[in-house]
């Protein structure tokens, strides 16, 4: 059984050949699970039909959290790397991370850190309980790492699905999953800490770079604060509305308010 499990979501009939495009270093202990949605029927292409560590899920639904989650219950390994089909590994990221993990036996979690020439990100440079974040700073997806094996034993794996209500492609909202997963994980008694390590090279733009700033991010983030501060929402919307650049204030709060009635009249939260 291998020790890590990267867990890589992706769609389209030829979505199979931009992944094995980018390098996927086969090691020891390492094994690639891709949740392929909207596959049409499509071939495999040579190239990962080749590979003993690939392992190709065709999924019928729609949407990345559920990609996620039926990944997330086919998982077998200790660890288990959230991915997307446009990140590249090397050994050494992939040693990062399962050292990390062997360095930190009592964590449920661990974010860490992606490099990318295309869209760079500001990291702190000292390691911090997930629970305390600092100001600022915020997960994407790829940074992250759940470790099941503990997970499970704690009886605990309720607590690590993605809400299907966001996401790429999800019922209400495109982007968050992430924030509601973390938020929940905490609540759950789970125990996550950032290390500054990168784990992955990201070759493409993230979601919420390229929707940042838009109507669909902010109402997103009302949702989001909504669920992650039920009481202190809208003073944190008006913190952040008076921070904004190029988005007047009230026009802000209002998009803000609008994603906080969506997520109330769809009930996203429900299941929660």
């Amino acid at each position: 059984m291998p020790e890590l499990q990267i867990l890589i979501s992706t769609y389209g009939r030829d979505a199979l050949k931009k992944i094995a495009a980018l390098p996927h270093p086969r090691m020891r202990g390492v094994e690639y699970l891709v949740g392929w949605q909207g596959h049409d029927d499509a071939a495999v292409p040579e190239e990962l039909q080749s590979r003993d560590d690939f392992r190709i899920l065709r999924l019928d639904s729609v949407g990345l959290s559920n990609s996620r989650n039926a990944m997330m219950e086919e998982a077998t390994a200790p660890l288990a790397a959230v991915s997307d089909d446009d990140l590249a590994y090397t050994e050494q990221h992939l040693l990062n991370i399962m050292e990390s993990f062997r360095d930190h036996p009592e964590m449920d979690f661990i974010a860490f850190r992606y490099a990318s020439d295309v869209c760079p990100k500001n990291y702190p440079e000292e390691s911090f309980d997930l629970a305390r974040p600092p100001r600022g700073y915020f997960v994407t997806s790829m940074e992250l790492v759940l470790n099941l094996g503990r997970i499970r034993r704690k009886g605990k794996m309720a607590c690590v699905w993605f809400n299907k209500a966001f996401g790429v492609n999800g019922t209400t909202f495109g982007s968050g999953e992430e924030d509601i997963l973390i938020t929940r994980m905490l609540r759950g008694g789970l125990r996550g800490v950032y290390l500054p390590l990168d784990i992955c090279l990201n070759t493409e733009s993230t979601t919420s770079d390229r929707i940042r700033g838009s109507r669909g991010f902010v109402e997103t983030l009302g949702a989001c604060h909504l669920y992650i501060n039920p009481k202190s929402w809208p003073l944190r919307m008006v913190s952040h509305a008076l921070r904004q650049r190029g988005i007047p204030a009230w026009r802000f709060c209002r998009w803000w308010i609008a994603g906080v009635g969506k997520a109330r009249h769809n009930d996203v939260f429900a299941d929660e």
